[in-house]
């Protein structure tokens, strides 16, 4: 696995589902690891999308990890969460050599409201619904945990090196950036330092003021309400 192989397999998809329903673009929206792969698809082939739907932008790794850790470590002082606050000390800041030190940081950045979600239990909210659909069954759960593992270590070296910076800043199409006001997985200020040097035709951002990294989980009908409202938009402004 490999991040070319992820990207090719996006565009073929892309176009597959183009000839299905006979259409010559399609609108498309990435979150967290599908930020990536989105930004680099769009930027490679413009001509198959009608716009962009960033939902917690990935911009560059490094900075992601080492904010995502000054942000969990400031967290932990401000409540005065001692514990927290010394289990992140001992393991230091990233790049960390040990699985563990990065399972101790997502534990904690969890349990601090920066996380997965802001509030809530992440097993109620997050994956307990996946074994009351009828598409899902408890195998498939396991199958999608195996496969986090085999993603994370598969392209570890190739996601430390992400730097969308180091491309020209500017698209051709319209695109809305979408972000959880308690993100601390992928801090905001790097993704909004991004989304005001990117140049677009239209650009739009909002602000989901009671999630951290999963807006469209956390704040699920107006997530899908702001989606609705754009693509409505773009359709009337662009395709007409």
């Amino acid at each position: 696995m490999t991040l070319e192989r992820m990207l090719n397999d996006l565009i073929e998809l892309v176009r597959k589902l183009c000839a299905r329903f006979q259409q010559d673009k399609v609108y498309i929206l990435g979150h967290s690891w599908g930020t990536v792969l989105s930004y680099l698809a769009i930027k490679r082939h413009p001509e198959l999308f009608h716009g962009y739907i960033s939902v917690s932008q990935i911009v560059n790794w490094k900075q992601l990890e080492h904010s995502s850790y000054e942000q969990t470590l400031q967290k932990a002082k401000e409540v005065g969460n001692e514990k927290a606050y010394t289990q992140l000390i001992r393991i230091g800041a990233p790049p960390w050599d040990k699985v563990s030190s990065e399972h101790i940081h997502n534990h904690l950045l969890q349990k601090l409201g920066g996380g997965v979600i802001h509030k809530g239990s992440f097993m109620k909210l997050f994956l307990l619904p996946l074994f009351k659909r009828p598409e899902y069954h408890l195998f498939d759960v396991i199958k999608w945990l195996k496969g986090q593992w085999f993603s994370k270590s598969s392209l570890k070296e190739e996601a430390e090196a992400i730097d969308l910076y180091q491309d020209d800043l500017s698209i051709q199409i319209p695109i809305a950036f979408c972000n959880g006001r308690y993100d601390y997985t992928c801090p905001v200020e790097l993704a909004e330092d991004f989304y005001y040097k990117l140049q677009a035709p239209v650009k739009k951002w909002i602000w989901f003021e009671q999630s951290a990294h999963t807006p469209m989980i956390e704040e699920a009908e107006s997530f899908q309400r702001f989606v609705l409202d754009t693509l409505k938009e773009w359709h009337k402004n662009f395709n007409e």
